[in-house]
């Protein structure tokens, strides 16, 4: 048997993978990818936290993978599989359950994390943003926007 250690973050950087911030974007939260259900959450009632996301999350998995609306199958299947939804599900989603979101959730389509776009910037080049899961306001450029689609 081998003796267990005490390890400086140094060295757990050379033996274990260290994943970007873009990484950790995507795996952050109660299901992994929940990115769109915290800007529902934001957006309907200003909570970014897991718990204000899961009933979002838990709703729409519910409908989509259980013809009986089966919460406990939802969550099973969420925390296996991820909350990750691709652009026409939540397109799909908002236009059904939240049509007052559409036009303000924007899906980057690299990863397909989200932002809430508050509005134009000052610069009217850019637009402000809001990210959930990291709870930090920042600028989009154009150029950086080019990436992202508004889910509409």
């Amino acid at each position: 048997m081998k003796k267990m250690t005490k390890m400086g973050i140094d060295a757990l950087r050379e033996n274990l993978p260290v994943l970007s911030q873009e990484e950790q974007r995507g795996c952050m939260g109660m299901y992994s990818g929940d990115s769109f259900w915290r800007c529902v959450s934001y957006l309907k009632t200003g909570d970014i936290t897991e718990a204000g996301a899961e009933p979002y999350a838990l709703d729409w998995g519910a409908k989509t993978f259980c013809g009986d609306y089966d919460v406990d199958y939802a969550h099973n299947y969420l925390t296996q599989n991820g909350a990750t939804i691709g652009f026409v599900a939540a397109q799909n989603y908002l236009n059904a359950d939240h049509p007052d979101l559409l036009n303000r959730i924007a899906m980057d389509s690299r990863d397909q994390s989200c932002l809430v776009i508050l509005g134009p910037h000052s610069s009217m080049r850019d637009y402000d943003a809001f990210d959930p899961v990291t709870n930090s306001y920042s600028v989009i450029s154009r150029e950086e926007f080019y990436y992202m689609s508004f889910i509409y």
